[in-house]
């Protein structure tokens, strides 16, 4: 990865004012300043330690957020997914996703690494193109947390002048991507353009790179609050129910990582039996979702991007989660004020590279946690050492 020449996308383009960026197309417009994230409230977690009991964890810190904008570059190349060059240089964006991105080109056995394959074809955009995916591009939370956030980060700079734009996907990118992008910003679905990951090098002569609404690490700036918190009516009336989001229809067919958690059915039956009701947010269409979350006041599931969809939980929402090898859900949690229960002590069944992983939970521990996220959900205090 260190031999990969790079470049900071702030050298490509500095900051300056939107007329200039536009005139020249290169800079930096600025369209909200530096900020940071909301802090989150303690959570109760059972740590990944055999001797570990259910206890209160300290509260996620506020982070530093910089500043907001778009990055206007002249002839950006664009491959794979979406590893982005300019003038034979890896633009870095300092987020996750940019650096997963170097992180592959690093690897010559990876499919669509453009560094061992070169493309023969190369294609060339004209129109205005909005650039907004990486990495991911084919799962839901990195749509929720990454990429929605930047077209309206991109829509506040720009205004209708972003209707003159058209949008670049890979190919592959599943359908649920444009109808996301359309319920969610109204973007006309007549001006996306697709690519292919594996052929197609393709040169934009006039690219736009909005900012990410976090910090790199998923701190998330108070705009994709705001943004969510404007969807399924919140605020208004409506009769509260326990759900248990179900991944049985996820399993196999993920684009993310491939896990088996072999405790589902333990969980689901748990779950049921107090009072959780199973459902699968894929079947339903996205604003049917919205309302699914809006009317949950307690969440329970597996770590990962189904639990993501949290966003459009209202405050004070109990989010309990099996899992959690990194901080992004109590970060989600932090920035909607929900109130988190996570299961971290698992047991790794299977780990080998190129199939799938396998895991599962103490059933005790699944009970515990299922008991918790009831009491919580109903305002019964529940004691830790009683659980």
């Amino acid at each position: 990865m260190s031999d990969i020449p790079t470049v900071g996308v702030g050298e490509v383009a500095p900051s300056c004012p939107l007329d200039e960026a536009l005139t020249s197309w290169r800079g930096f417009a600025q369209s909200g300043p530096a900020s940071q994230s909301k802090p989150g409230a303690p959570w109760l977690e059972l740590a990944d330690a055999p001797d570990a009991v259910w206890r209160w964890a300290s509260a996620i810190p506020a982070r530093p957020i910089s500043p907001i904008g778009c990055y206007f570059v002249r002839d950006l190349e664009v491959s794979g997914s979406g590893y982005l060059f300019a003038d034979g240089r890896f633009v870095r964006e300092f987020v996750h996703t940019s650096d997963v991105a170097l992180q592959w080109l690093g690897r010559p056995d990876f499919p669509d690494n453009p560094l061992i394959r070169p493309r023969a074809n190369r294609v060339v955009i004209e129109e205005k193109t909005l650039l907004v995916f990486g990495p991911g591009s084919s799962i839901f939370g990195h749509w929720l947390l990454d990429f929605m956030p930047r077209i309206v980060i991109a829509r506040q700079l720009l205004g209708p002048a972003l209707d003159d734009f058209v949008l670049l996907l890979p190919d592959d990118a599943p359908d649920w991507v444009t109808e996301l992008v359309h319920t969610f910003s109204g973007w006309d679905k007549a001006r996306i353009r697709r690519y292919s990951r594996m052929e197609d090098l393709v040169v934009c002569r006039r690219a736009c790179l909005p900012s990410f609404a976090h910090d790199g690490d998923y701190a998330l700036h108070p705009l994709v609050r705001e943004f969510y918190g404007r969807f399924g009516n919140p605020g208004a009336p409506r009769a509260k129910r326990p759900i248990c989001l179900s991944r049985r229809n996820q399993e196999r067919h993920t684009f993310s990582a491939w896990r088996i958690f072999e405790a589902r059915e333990a969980l689901e039956r748990l779950a049921v039996a107090h009072g959780f009701e199973i459902v699968r947010p894929e079947e339903l269409g996205f604003p049917e979702q919205v309302e699914l979350f809006r009317s949950a006041d307690c969440i329970l599931g597996e770590h990962g991007s189904g639990m993501h969809a949290a966003v459009f939980a209202d405050p004070g929402t109990i989010v309990a989660t099996i899992g959690t090898p990194n901080a992004i859900q109590l970060r989600v949690d932090a920035a909607f004020d929900h109130r988190t229960i996570c299961l971290r002590r698992l047991q790794v069944i299977e780990q080998v590279p190129n199939r799938p992983y396998r895991f599962t939970v103490r059933e005790d521990d699944l009970a515990g946690l299922v008991r918790l996220a009831a009491g919580m959900q109903s305002r019964v205090a529940v004691p830790a050492a009683r659980v």
